[in-house]
């Protein structure tokens, strides 16, 4: 995943454009989670069908998968389903987590460069994230994963957020006129619940300006 190249997509569709089309009856205007079911049309994560009949982007989305959308909602159709204007998309990072049982301490390729959640939020099963790190070399792939420590007590899921820049450590600091570049990513966590528990506590932590952060109010 090349996060350097972005901060001049997913920051400036993340300030998203607003509707001009002055003779739509707008009930809401939403950000959320979601899955391309066809062509035109998302499932989101609280189970509304929303149905795309104007849109301000030109892009081919319907092999996205699981996206991020922003849209004015127009009226409703029929029972949790929707017309919608799609005003912006973005595709996140979307991948399973690593397991701590799999992986080979300390070298195990999955990067303690810096990284930082900026907001996190769980919903349809998935844990979401827009993240920042440092956009130190743009001719460097950037590597995200998310560590789940399947050898903790099984009280609490407990998952460490990795990054891995390919650059120097001597590069890695950083100051306030360090540039960041931004991405959102969503990992499936839901499947990780012992058999038969239904909700857990999660605790989320990552490494920034070589400070272990933790946060630990979220729960599936």
């Amino acid at each position: 995943m090349r996060i350097a190249s972005l901060s001049a997509t997913v920051l400036a569709v993340a300030i998203l454009t607003t509707s001009c089309l002055k003779d739509n009856v707008i009930l809401y205007r939403e950000i959320t989670m979601a899955t391309v079911t066809a062509p035109n049309q998302f499932l989101t994560d609280a189970g509304l069908t929303y149905n795309v009949v104007q849109k301000d982007i030109d892009d081919d989305f319907s092999d996205f998968g699981r996206v991020l959308i922003y849209c004015n909602i127009l009226k409703e159709t029929a029972s949790n389903e929707f017309d919608v204007e799609l005003l912006a998309l973005i595709k996140p990072l979307n991948k399973d987590a690593v397991l701590t049982s799999t992986l080979t301490k300390p070298d195990d390729g999955l990067g303690n460069d810096p990284v930082a959640i900026t907001s996190a939020w769980v919903s349809g099963g998935y844990l979401n994230m827009s993240i920042a790190v440092l956009a130190l070399d743009e001719t460097k792939d950037h590597f995200i994963n998310l560590e789940f420590d399947d050898t903790a007590p099984q009280d609490t899921l407990r998952f460490t957020l990795r990054h891995e820049d390919n650059v120097s450590d001597e590069l890695n600091v950083i100051s306030e006129d360090s540039a960041l570049g931004a991405a959102y990513v969503t990992f499936p966590v839901e499947k990780l619940l012992p058999e038969g528990v239904t909700t857990m506590p999660i605790k989320l932590s990552w490494t920034w300006d070589k400070e272990y952060c933790v946060k630990d109010a979220l729960k599936l």
